[in-house]
């Protein structure tokens, strides 16, 4: 669950629509603090937080958060943990 996704993550690629984009360029280094998230890209207000789903393979999540105006919002993906490296697939926001 989250315990292992505690921390700071260096983002090492990024891939959308099957283009490969340099990772320092999109900016998706990210970090996790209990059950919150911080991506230097995230441009929506209020605090992203996590939510887990591990009883399914693979293992699912969601990035949400509440706006004062747009209400909640967010994104759905799955994620593998791989010893100390983290792979997401995320349905574009």
């Amino acid at each position: 669950g989250l315990a292992k996704l505690q921390g700071d993550w260096t983002c090492i690629g990024v891939e959308g629509e099957g283009v490969s984009l340099p990772a320092e360029a999109a900016g998706y280094n990210m970090r996790v603090a209990g059950d919150t998230v911080r991506f230097a890209v995230w441009r929506g207000g209020g605090q992203p937080r996590l939510v887990l789903n591990d009883n399914r393979t693979p293992s699912r999540l969601s990035i949400v958060a509440e706006h004062e105006k747009l209400g909640r919002y967010g994104t759905t993906g799955i994620y593998r943990v791989d010893g100390d490296d983290l792979t997401l697939c995320l349905v574009a926001a």
